[in-house]
């Protein structure tokens, strides 16, 4: 096949057409570090390779892009880049990113967990939860926490002081912030400690829904 027109797309990558016809859209840098120009003869096994070529390369740009945006673990990543290419080249991204160290499951982890308990204040629980939704292994999040000094207690008494102060008023609001605390993943024990501290000591023992 000849290669007869190259022409800009959209989205700014090449629109390849051999005798006439369209064959495919590639990355238009790597259309020019592999030379394909018009007038050039390409056989399948060309065109295949410049496509994988072309599907890594788009895959890693959209990396960037992610990665500009926020942080992510490496099998967030890996998951967010195979909605739009391959699994292989969803790979070869995430891997280019490791060596440019633009992603690194450790400082993701530790960056998060910053985030989880000390910003929105979850329990140890409910962020050792979240951090292995991220695709983050037993082993980072065991060597983690064994640097992490939480006092759970202290967590609640600063929300109930905090966030949930104007939220809790008669029976009904109070079990509303009780239910809110459980979701974020603290035991009703330590919940109801927290109110008689506060004075709030009204709580009843009673099952709440997560």
């Amino acid at each position: 096949m000849i290669i007869t027109q190259i022409r800009r797309g959209r989205r700014g990558n090449s629109l390849l057409f051999c005798d006439g016809e369209y064959i495919v859209s590639l990355n238009t840098e790597v259309v020019l570090k592999n030379g394909i120009k018009v007038g050039m003869y390409v056989d399948e096994d060309i065109l295949e390779d410049i496509k994988k070529k072309s599907d890594i390369r788009r895959a890693e740009e959209k990396a960037l892009n992610l990665l500009a945006y926020r942080g992510r673990s490496k099998k967030e990543l890996q998951d967010r880049l195979a909605r739009d290419t391959d699994e292989v080249s969803a790979s070869v991204a995430v891997e280019k990113m490791g060596k440019l160290g633009l992603v690194d499951d450790k400082a993701f982890a530790e960056q998060y967990a910053h985030e989880l308990l000390y910003n929105k204040r979850l329990s140890l629980s409910a962020t050792k939860y979240k951090l292995r939704a991220r695709g983050i292994s037993e082993e980072v999040i065991e060597e983690l926490f064994c640097e992490i000094n939480i006092d759970e207690q202290q967590q609640v008494l600063f929300l109930l002081k905090g966030k949930f102060h104007r939220k809790i008023g008669d029976e009904k609001s109070k079990n509303r912030v009780v239910n809110s605390l459980i979701r974020m993943g603290y035991g009703y024990g330590v919940i109801k400690k927290a109110f008689s501290i506060l004075g709030e000591d009204a709580l009843e023992d009673e099952e709440y829904e997560i």
